[in-house]
């Protein structure tokens, strides 16, 4: 898989353009088009023109508050320090439906996630156990549906994926072990045999010594990540336009042009309303990774970085 810097020279020399390299430790580039340059590092941040935040979207608290302002679905997020006590997470999550995730508040790709705490005294462990390696989280009701990342340049969708958690396929002979041990030998990393895989087995009716039925998917994670195995499916035909009018609103609270939006759904052509819970923005993302869309395990690669380039050129 090629990486976003080589993306982007391709689709700048593909439009016509000149590249150059102007500091090679930090990946700044300089992209010509006749007399429009502009320099670059090897993802885009494509910002609005007042929003005088560096980055309102790399924040999970605060970005929970800016959609919520819109009125835009999203799970009830608190933001937490090194300085909170058990009580103090006694406090904030009391009332609140279970399960309930915690996670680094300024993390990504699906590092610093702890899903699917059941109870208060799980969300306790977990907080007194990562606090002091991540010094900020955020507690969050946890949302259920299918993973999307949701694309969006401007008012435009530019690219959709939908996110399949890591998994492996029965046939009827190996155990489950012997078969993620078979998948990932292939993957960045290995999923953990702890406590959490033993969970998610147990709700689909399997273990570690298990034999899954021929063709039966067993999951090993309850989100994406890619580097342990987690697929992605091009489904950017398949989004509706109230979807992408929500995202759009989504990046404008952000104050950004360019947004890659996790969304939790459960049926794509059901209700974006609120009251039903059927649709879920998890994240902005200012800088999104651009070349998923050229990769998809299924469906139709995504030339977005050409569509990124010529908006910048255009606006010039």
């Amino acid at each position: 898989m090629k990486e976003n810097r080589e993306l982007v020279w391709e689709s700048i020399k593909k439009m016509g353009g000149l590249v150059s390299e102007i500091d090679k430790e930090r990946t700044v580039d300089e992209a010509c088009f006749g007399e429009k340059k502009f320099l670059f590092s090897h993802k885009f941040f494509v910002r609005a023109k007042y929003n005088f935040l560096r980055d309102s979207a790399l924040y999970k608290d605060l970005m929970a508050k800016l959609l919520l302002r819109k009125k835009i679905a999203t799970p009830k997020t608190v933001f937490i320090d090194e300085k909170i006590t058990d009580d103090g997470v006694k406090k904030i999550i009391s009332g609140w439906d279970y399960p309930i995730v915690v996670k680094y508040a300024e993390g990504s790709k699906s590092k610093g996630i702890f899903m699917n705490l059941k109870d208060q005294e799980s969300v306790l462990k977990v907080v007194r156990e990562q606090i002091g390696i991540y010094k900020k989280m955020v507690i969050q009701e946890m949302v259920f549906g299918d993973e999307y990342r949701i694309l969006i340049l401007d008012d435009k969708l530019i690219g959709a994926l939908k996110m399949v958690p890591p998994f492996v396929v029965g046939d009827g002979k190996k155990k489950v072990l012997d078969l993620m041990h078979e998948k990932q030998e292939k993957t960045v990393q290995r999923t953990k045999e702890d406590e959490a895989l033993k969970i998610i087995l147990q709700e689909q009716n399997e273990d570690f010594d298990s034999v899954p039925a021929s063709d039966k998917r067993v999951y090993l994670r309850r989100n994406s990540c890619l580097d342990e195995g987690g697929i992605t499916v091009d489904c950017t035909d398949e989004i509706d336009e109230k979807m992408i009018e929500i995202c759009h609103q989504a990046a404008e609270a952000a104050g950004i042009k360019l947004a890659g939006i996790d969304v939790k759904c459960k049926d794509l052509k059901g209700s974006f309303e609120n009251k039903d819970k059927n649709f879920s923005i998890i994240e902005v993302n200012s800088k999104p990774d651009l070349n998923i869309h050229y990769y998809p395990n299924e469906g139709k690669p995504r030339d977005v970085i050409t569509e990124i380039l010529k908006y910048i050129v255009n606006k010039l």
